[in-house]
């Protein structure tokens, strides 16, 4: 099912409901296109601009046996929550459109159940209050260990 007026993306924006596919024409908006036809795993949702780290932190995410939809900006996310439901969101703060922080505060507001990792490669916003409204605050590293640890806590924590 195609939807040609897709929450606010503006003119020409489409979204894909049941593929959450996500199409949009402002500045810094990409293509959600990364979903695998199966999964055994929980599906998470990863947002983050910068494509190198969706790839790596998507593949390794993908490596333990979560399906893993990406979005380019909070905008994007609050469309792909809104579409489908996921068992986690990880999300960049520093982002182009809406940026993590305002995503943080909508996406806490409407799905309160789903655990949210704030991904930052800037450590100083732990420090933040608005940030403590996510679950865990991990900064980013190439050593993508910490944050498979941090899923794997926040999912077993929400089975319980």
């Amino acid at each position: 099912m195609v939807d040609d007026d897709p929450g606010g993306l503006g003119k020409g924006g489409k979204k894909m409901i049941n593929g959450v596919k996500v199409f949009a024409n402002e500045p810094g908006s990409h293509t959600v296109d990364h979903t695998p036809s199966e999964s055994t795993g929980s599906r998470i949702l990863l947002v983050d601009d910068e494509q190198e780290l969706l790839s790596v932190y998507g593949q390794a995410l993908r490596d333990e046996g979560h399906l893993v939809l990406s979005a380019r900006n909070g905008k994007e996310a609050l469309v792909c929550l809104e579409a489908s439901h996921f068992d986690l969101v990880i999300l960049d703060v520093v982002m182009p459109v809406m940026d993590g922080i305002e995503a943080l505060g909508k996406i806490v507001s409407r799905y309160r159940n789903t655990p949210i990792i704030l991904h930052s490669g800037y450590p100083n916003y732990h420090t933040d209050f608005m940030t403590w409204l996510a679950d865990a605050f991990v900064v980013k590293s190439s050593d993508v260990s910490i944050l498979k640890e941090a899923v794997k806590a926040l999912l077993k924590r929400k089975l319980k």
